[in-house]
């Protein structure tokens, strides 16, 4: 059985299927460094790169310097209450993110691709987003990226 993707090109196409992208934003996100789920060391704030091509240039993250784990983003970008919730206690809402860009050099990545992760990097959850005809979800164009960005 072969992959099946859902390219989403344009705002009316994200909102259709994410409908509240913009309105269920929460605020909720770590203001400090969280511990690391793997080691429980405290995690370190780093910056992404100033040239980063993902529409992260800049972005505040969290980082486990001893382990090299991700933890998350340590901003309210991708933070929806519509987002279905972790295993985290207290539950919360998973942050929803991009992979990338998607271009046609690299279509049998995973670029562009929509996922979820606990937004505070406790659970180590991460699910890619499927329609209910069980494809992946693609967002193409950096225009639309920096637009769903703000």
């Amino acid at each position: 059985m072969s992959t099946k993707y859902r390219h989403l090109t344009t705002v009316d196409e994200v909102l259709e299927l994410f409908p509240g992208i913009y309105k269920q934003r929460t605020t909720d996100f770590p203001t400090y460094a969280p511990l690391c789920r793997r080691c429980n060391k405290r995690a370190t704030s780093k910056d992404t790169k100033k040239d980063n091509p993902n529409g992260n240039a800049g972005r505040q993250y969290y980082e486990c310097l001893p382990c090299n784990n991700y933890l998350g983003f340590a901003d309210a970008r991708g933070n929806d209450r519509a987002n279905s919730d972790c295993k985290c206690e207290p539950p919360i809402s998973r942050k929803r993110l991009l992979v990338g860009h998607w271009d046609e050099s690299n279509k049998n990545s995973r670029a562009g691709q929509v996922f979820y992760v606990c937004r505070h990097g406790k659970s180590g959850f991460h699910k890619f987003h499927e329609t209910t005809e069980k494809e992946f979800v693609v967002i193409d164009g950096e225009e639309l990226i920096a637009e769903l960005g703000r």
